[in-house]
């Protein structure tokens, strides 16, 4: 019965061995685990941190071309009133040459008539 206790308790110690080297194994992995962890999430960080800083220099940019495409319709609508101005000058200084090549045509009429008279 001593064989047998003496027996069940090398084997208890044994397994009692291979369950404290299970646990050291289980938490070596475990910090293992939690570096890796920690680094990924540093890592994760650090390329939020960049996205984060990327958006807002994209951000940036879209606001300083808004500006400048507000400028540029600005001007569009600006050269626009220009060319408006300018087809209404043209068309009045079209009006007057018309008027202009009645007159003379007027007056030639007259003229010949005139001289029809003299003769």
């Amino acid at each position: 019965m001593n064989m047998e206790l003496t027996s069940k308790l090398e084997d208890c110690n044994s397994r009692n061995k291979k369950l404290e080297n299970k646990l050291r194994q289980y938490e070596a992995e475990k910090l293992n685990q939690e570096e890796l962890h920690g680094t990924q999430k540093i890592v994760l960080q650090d390329e939020i941190m960049s996205l984060r800083q990327e958006l807002e220099q994209r951000m940036d940019d879209v606001e300083a071309t808004d500006k400048k495409l507000d400028m540029v319709m600005l001007e569009l609508v600006e050269a626009n009133v220009i060319i408006d101005n300018f087809k209404a000058e043209i068309c009045s200084r079209d009006d007057k040459i018309s008027n202009m090549q009645k007159y003379t045509d007027d007056v030639k009429t007259s003229l010949k008539e005139l001289m029809m008279d003299y003769i």
